[in-house]
């Protein structure tokens, strides 16, 4: 879970493997989670710590780049915490 990962292509470029120390083997396939993530949210991760709002329901809701500050995104984690979906009105 916390081995090195790739987020916008597979590293094979080179003979020398890219990904997760000690191992034989080049990255074959992006993160999971970012593949899932920028599948709902196109383009390619620019940096680290590039930050995506996911809803209660799974779904990326919107995507921040690097430099945004985590209280800039405060706003709409309250409106995603708010919003309802019919089942469970008024609960977090």
């Amino acid at each position: 879970m916390l081995a090195k990962s790739t987020v916008n292509k597979p590293h094979c470029k080179t003979t020398r493997p890219r990904c997760g120390a000690g191992t034989d083997e080049c990255c074959k396939s992006n993160n999971g989670v970012y593949s899932f993530l920028q599948s709902q949210l196109p383009g390619k991760v620019q940096w680290n710590f590039e930050k995506f709002l996911v809803g209660r329901d799974g779904k990326a809701i919107k995507r921040y780049g690097s430099s945004t500050s985590p209280l800039d995104i405060v706003p709409d984690i309250k409106a995603a915490l708010a919003a309802t979906d019919g089942n469970n009105e008024g609960e977090l």
